[in-house]
């Protein structure tokens, strides 16, 4: 499709005193016309497999000297594109030994997604380093928070359209909190 992830993130990132100066690069490695499974999507693509991903996610992942955001298609669980044989997204990043930044469901049932997900990093030894999480009025986030027994970011429900500048205005102090913490735990 011609409505790239990258695009949004540019637009999020921008202007540059949203990003403390940094300058944000974004990149949609692979992007398919239909919305599903990556396994599905990517048949008759060309994609040789897993590999391919993996080698282009760390070939971006050493190429920035701040930070790299590595988006999956799906959730940790979902299938790569991978042709050969099916990996899940979880075990085909992990090579990359990255710390994760978890965008949690707002959604009904994003509870026990949110929760899954977690808990199927951890058990890959992944490092979750924050959770975050759209408020929609179903108290997810109190939920995950609690059972977890750490914060969570909270942002207001992205708009469906439309500019995102009053979007930013309100997520900004959170934004700003989840930036400050996590440079702080990579001094450590």
């Amino acid at each position: 499709g011609t409505d790239h992830d990258a695009d949004k993130v540019l637009a999020t990132a921008s202007p540059s005193q949203r990003t403390g100066g940094r300058q944000v690069t974004a990149a949609t490695l692979f992007s398919w016309p239909t919305p599903i499974s990556p396994h599905i999507a990517a048949r008759g693509s060309g994609l040789v497999g897993d590999d391919v991903v993996a080698e282009l996610s760390a070939e971006l992942a050493n190429s920035f000297a701040d930070w790299t955001l590595v988006e999956s298609a799906g959730g940790v669980l979902s299938p790569g594109p991978g042709q050969d044989r099916l990996a899940t997204q979880a075990d085909l990043y992990a090579p990359l030994d990255l710390p994760v930044i978890m965008v949690g469901d707002a959604n009904l049932g994003g509870i026990s997604t949110t929760l899954a997900a977690l808990e199927s990093l951890g058990r890959r030894s992944y490092k979750v380093d924050a959770v975050v999480m759209a408020e929609k009025g179903l108290e997810n986030a109190d939920a995950v928070e609690e059972i977890m027994g750490k914060a969570v970011y909270r942002l207001g429900a992205l708009p469906p359209n439309g500019p995102l500048d009053s979007w930013h205005e309100a997520a900004e102090p959170t934004l700003l909190a989840l930036t400050r913490d996590l440079e702080a735990k990579a001094r450590r």
